[in-house]
């Protein structure tokens, strides 16, 4: 579960204005988040690297979305411990995503977190 959360801090920080990839951006964790609104739609950009993936996280019923990690192109969902993370590699496909895959996906993301941050 920390991974997840490290995945989405990672994503948050990493998230500036001025780049053509999309997704919806709502990190206030309550209700105004599950509602997608066009308020929520931003251009995802990082120093880090092109960003070309959205993400949407729900703990315990509250949902993060937000925009992808740089260089990291992952189109799953995984699940673990009440926490369900999805990465997606469509422009505003964080607006409502499939549900998890499998415990591999888990391996793949921090993975590619952990090159990243290399």
């Amino acid at each position: 579960m920390n991974r997840i959360i490290l995945l989405l801090f990672v994503a948050v920080v990493s998230v500036h204005l001025g780049c053509a990839f999309q997704c919806l951006v709502c990190t206030k964790g309550d209700e105004s988040c599950d509602n997608v609104k066009k308020e929520h739609l931003q251009e995802c950009t990082s120093v880090k690297g092109k960003i070309k993936s959205c993400i949407k996280v729900t703990v315990q019923g509250q949902t993060i979305r937000t925009c992808g990690v740089p260089d990291v192109n992952v189109d799953q969902c995984v699940s673990e411990g009440g926490v369900t993370a999805c990465m997606c590699n469509k422009e505003f496909c964080n607006s409502a995503l499939k549900g998890p895959n499998h415990f591999s996906g888990i391996v793949v993301v921090t993975t590619a977190l952990g090159l990243w941050l290399l």
